[in-house]
């Protein structure tokens, strides 16, 4: 409640970056993290890049998201669906960078994208989530700017990675 009455001030109106996350706590412990307070998510007309992590996303609400001037987007420690993921990203209408690092419930990513440029992503840690929400797939279907497609934990997974068109594409790993 704290947190939240924090973000709901009015001296934020007009937001253009945001670092939120929880505390997190030892990855060996599997403890579920604390949802995101709803208030997280009241910049996003005006973000410029937004970082979340140690947190559960609120799924409900992420495909009616709109980010239209954001240009990087950071989820680390994230439990949030797959379904949320790509809604997430179809508001996101300028995102040039995309990192996916260590989230719960994503099983397989498409992309397709006109203006991401750089993409780092990874599994979950050992031992978190279902083997139905381990990243188990990433395709790139089409990103005709994208540079950088860097696995950061490669034995973390996604175990297969797809790349149907990246025309630009120079620096893999």
């Amino acid at each position: 409640a704290m947190v939240d009455g924090w973000l709901r001030s009015r001296a934020l109106t007009g937001l253009r970056e945001i670092n939120f996350s929880y505390s997190t706590v030892d990855p060996q412990q599997q403890q579920q993290p604390p949802p995101m307070p709803p208030s997280a998510l009241r910049f996003t007309a005006t973000l410029r890049v937004a970082k979340f992590g140690y947190c559960e996303f609120p799924n409900e609400v992420a495909p009616s998201l709109k980010f239209p001037h954001l240009k990087e987007l950071s989820l680390v420690e994230v439990t949030i669906s797959e379904d949320a993921v790509h809604g997430l990203l179809s508001g996101c209408y300028v995102l040039e960078i995309l990192l996916l690092e260590r989230n719960v419930g994503i099983g397989r990513l498409r992309i397709s994208s006109p203006t991401l440029r750089s993409i780092g992503f990874s599994g979950p840690w050992e031992g978190e989530g279902s083997e139905a929400t381990k990243f188990q797939e990433l395709v790139v279907e089409d990103a005709p700017r994208l540079e950088r497609l860097l696995p950061l934990h490669p034995d973390r997974g996604p175990a297969t990675v797809r790349v149907m068109r990246a025309p630009k594409l120079e620096i893999v790993g």
